[in-house]
């Protein structure tokens, strides 16, 4: 059974070491300047020179400082995450309120309904007066709101009607 287990745990550690990459990176520099890499010779060159890139381990301070970046990465990614939380849970409290605020209100009339009102209210103030509303005319003349002060008005409702109701269309 050792005989056996040997050959694995050997097998498993050879396959769980890095080994370092292998190969040449060619640095070319083109006509216009620009600066390419490759793994092929660059054309046109006499005497190619690959580049000799270390691929070490990093030092135990490079990987110090990747678990301290790592770390307050972390700490970042959890505060955001409180804050995404934290939103959530207002925006459902502000839903629920509204909620609420909404049943005890009564609700805006429709536009259909606001519709119609403006014409109905623009057509009593276009309507011609009986003689029992002509005594509140002179009253209203009186006041300084007469005839024409109710055809604006009576026109603007109507404005309101075209831009609200069939603007929409």
């Amino acid at each position: 059974m050792k005989a056996l287990l040997r050959p694995l745990v050997l097998t498993t550690l050879a396959w769980a070491v890095p080994l370092p990459a292998t190969g040449e990176v060619f640095k070319c520099v083109l006509a216009d300047g620009k600066v390419i890499y490759q793994d092929s010779p660059c054309a046109g060159t006499h005497s190619p020179r690959p580049l000799h890139i270390e691929t070490g381990r990093p030092s135990v301070r490079d990987e110090q400082d990747a678990e301290e970046r790592a770390a307050a990465e972390r700490q970042r990614l959890r505060q955001l995450e409180e804050a995404r939380e934290d939103q959530e849970r207002d925006a459902e409290l502000e839903q629920e309120a509204r909620r609420k605020r909404e049943a005890r209100e009564p609700p805006e009339p429709s536009l259909e309904a606001r519709c119609a009102d403006y014409i109905k209210r623009a057509e009593q103030l276009e309507k011609p007066l009986v003689p029992q509303q002509q005594k509140y005319e002179i009253e209203l003349r009186r006041r300084g709101d007469d005839a024409r002060s109710r055809r604006e008005k009576a026109r603007a409702l109507r404005d309101k009607y075209f831009t609200e109701c069939l603007g929409r269309y």
